[in-house]
């Protein structure tokens, strides 16, 4: 029930100049991409996506992960844990940005 604004990921993150001003005039001024893709759309086991962020988390990433993915809330709910204990922390994307 809460909008994604000012915040838009393009599909497949695919975009060009057109697409840039269509969104920006639809009221998203941020186009967001990601640094760390853990390929759950191809429903990879939740231990892969788990090494996967493991493997490649680093300072400042924004790990890609869809809402379909069947493994994927299991997978979030280990590696938030670990990602902690690493010492990370997970903030919105208005702190990241700033």
């Amino acid at each position: 029930g809460k909008s994604p604004q000012p915040y838009f990921r393009f599909p497949f993150g695919s975009y060009n100049s057109t697409a840039l001003k269509t969104v920006g005039a639809a009221g998203y001024p941020f186009c967001i991409q990601w640094s760390l893709d853990t390929i759950d759309w191809k429903q990879p086991a939740t231990e892969v996506i788990i090494s996967r962020i493991k493997a490649g988390a680093s300072n400042g990433d924004i790990i890609l992960m869809h809402i379909g993915g069947i493994n994927t809330p299991e997978a979030v709910d280990q590696v938030i844990p670990w990602l902690k204990d690493q010492g990370y922390q997970l903030v919105p994307l208005s702190i990241l940005l700033k």
